[in-house]
């Protein structure tokens, strides 16, 4: 559910699915909850963004600490911690904070049990998609959409050509062909 919060912009193509309120109360109505099924304020909208784009921003590379908006953000929410099914939850008194608990609480279980190295932000800035890696060996560095994908093969085949301009010798005891 963190993967698709995070993936509901669509830089590269310029779409946002929580673009209006009305989108977004249909998101949580969809992955988690609103409980009265009324329009999000502009205020509860803003604010469920700047958690959005913390999400993202906090699984790219080399990021140790949340961005500031983000931490005062998830201070801001109304949350408390609840033992329900032998498990701790966290759990929302207002509604914003309701539809952001499951959500707040996946990426503090993820860090917590040392698995939020896992998800990743795709290293293309036009694209930025949250994808979850799971290769611990061999790490990629862009999401594994047929575009990025295609377009990361594309620049590591172009940085080799200049950085090695012409043909390749043979390596040593292999046998040569004449074509």
């Amino acid at each position: 559910m963190v993967q698709q919060f995070g993936n509901t912009n669509d830089r590269e193509a310029g779409l946002d699915a929580l673009g209006t309120p009305e989108a977004l109360r249909d998101w949580f109505a969809y992955w988690t909850t609103w409980s009265d099924g009324s329009l999000p304020t502009r205020d509860e909208h803003e604010r469920a963004l700047v958690v959005r784009e913390g999400i993202r921003s906090m699984a790219a590379p080399g990021v140790i600490e949340a961005p500031v908006e983000f931490e005062e953000m998830i201070r801001g929410l109304d949350l408390r911690v609840v033992v329900s099914d032998g498990a701790f939850h966290l759990q929302g008194n207002d509604r914003l904070s309701r539809a952001l608990a499951p959500l707040v609480g996946g990426v503090r279980s993820a860090m917590d049990g040392g698995r939020w190295e896992r998800p990743k932000v795709c290293s293309r800035d036009q694209c930025q998609w949250l994808y979850y890696e799971p290769s611990r060996d061999a790490p990629s560095r862009s999401c594994a959409t047929e575009t990025c994908a295609s377009r990361e093969r594309a620049a590591r085949a172009g940085l080799r050509r200049e950085t090695h301009p012409g043909p390749r010798p043979a390596p040593a005891g292999s046998p040569v062909t004449d074509r």
